[in-house]
C-alpha cells in the first residue's frame, strides 16, 4: 500500500468512527479506548454495512470544501479535548473535529480565549464586546465562539478587524453555513483560523448540537471564558458550566443596567460563583494571562 493509500485508509477509520458516533457517542468512545481506531471500526463497520459508504462520502464532501479530518493521532490534535474524557461520569469529548481553514488547531487552542453570549445583546453588550476582543486579538489571544448572532458576531468582527485569529466552533457540518448570514464572516475567519465541528460536513445543526459544540468551545479556551452579556436562559450558561467542569476561569463583562434581561444570567453566574466581574479590560487580559 503506498503512502497515500495508506493515509487515506486511516483517514476513512476515523470518518467511520466518527460517523458511528453520531448516533451513539459514548459507546463508540468505550469501543474505541477498549479495541483502538482499527479494530473499533472494523467492528462498526461490519455491523453497519453503509456506514463506510457514508464515512467514504464524508471524505469526499470534506475535500469538496477544502475540509480535513483532525483525529487524536493527528499532532494538531490539542491536548486540551483529552479533558473532556470522563467516561465514569458518561462525559466525552469528540471523536474527530473536521476543519477548515489556514490555522493549526493545536497551535490555536494554547492561546485560546472563549468570548460568547446572548444572541439578542444590546448596544452596550456589542460594544463591550468589540472592544475586549480588540484588546484581546491585539495581543495575541485566539478568540474562540460559536458564531452566532450577537455577542458572537461581535467577537469575530473585532478579532477580524484587529487581524487576530478565531476558532469558530460550529453545530452543523462545515458544508453549512448558521447562521447562513454569517457565510462571508466565516469565510474571513477560515483565512487565518479555523471552522471547526465533531459533526461530518454533511450535517444540520440541532438544538442538541448546540449544546454538545459547547463543550469544546470550554475546552479550546484554554486560558478562560468571557461572557459581556447573557439571559438567564441562554445556552450561554450551559457553556459556562463546561468552562467550570474543566476549571477554566469565567468573566463576565460589568454592565450599566446589571437589571436588564440580557444581564440577568450574568447576574446569577456572579451570585452563585460561576464567574468573576472583570472591572476592566487591562484587569481581565492580566486575569488571562495568569490563569493561562
Amino acid at each position: 500500500m503506498d503512502s497515500i493509500s495508506a493515509e487515506y485508509a486511516q483517514q476513512l477509520t476515523w470518518a467511520i468512527l466518527a460517523r458511528a458516533a453520531l448516533a451513539r457517542r459514548g459507546a463508540v468512545a468505550v469501543l474505541l479506548a477498549a479495541h483502538g481506531p482499527d479494530e473499533a471500526a472494523d467492528i462498526l463497520a461490519r455491523s453497519n454495512p453503509g456506514l463506510s459508504v457514508r464515512a467514504e462520502a464524508d471524505l469526499a464532501d470534506a475535500h469538496r470544501i477544502g475540509a480535513r479530518l483532525i483525529t487524536p493521532e493527528d499532532p494538531q490534535w490539542p491536548r486540551q479535548l483529552t479533558e473532556l474524557d470522563a467516561p465514569d461520569t458518561n462525559r466525552f469529548g469528540p471523536i474527530t473535529l473536521w476543519a477548515r481553514g489556514a490555522g493549526r488547531l493545536d497551535t490555536l487552542a494554547e492561546h485560546g480565549v472563549a468570548v460568547v453570549g446572548a444572541r439578542a445583546c444590546t448596544e452596550h453588550g456589542y460594544t463591550a464586546t468589540r472592544d475586549f476582543t480588540t484588546a484581546a486579538a491585539g495581543q495575541g489571544w485566539t478568540i474562540v465562539t460559536g458564531g452566532a448572532y450577537g455577542i458572537d458576531t461581535a467577537a469575530i468582527e473585532a478579532t477580524l478587524a484587529t487581524d487576530g485569529s478565531a476558532v469558530v466552533v460550529t453545530a452543523s457540518g462545515l458544508r453549512h453555513t448558521y447562521p447562513a448570514a454569517n457565510h462571508g464572516l466565516f469565510e474571513r475567519v477560515a483565512r487565518r483560523g479555523l471552522l471547526v465541528s465533531e459533526y461530518p460536513p454533511s450535517e444540520r445543526p440541532t438544538r442538541d448540537r448546540f449544546l454538545h459544540r459547547n463543550r469544546i468551545i470550554a475546552a479550546l479556551a484554554s486560558a478562560g471564558m468571557v461572557v459581556p452579556e447573557a439571559g438567564i436562559r441562554s445556552g450561554t450558561l450551559n457553556a459556562v458550566g463546561w468552562a467550570n467542569r474543566l476549571d477554566r476561569p469565567v468573566f463576565a463583562l460589568p454592565t450599566p443596567t446589571p437589571t436588564a434581561p440580557a444581564w440577568a444570567g450574568c447576574a446569577a453566574m456572579l451570585d452563585d460563583g460561576r464567574a468573576r466581574l472583570a472591572t476592566d479590560t487591562a484587569q481581565l487580559l492580566a486575569a488571562l494571562a495568569t490563569t493561562h
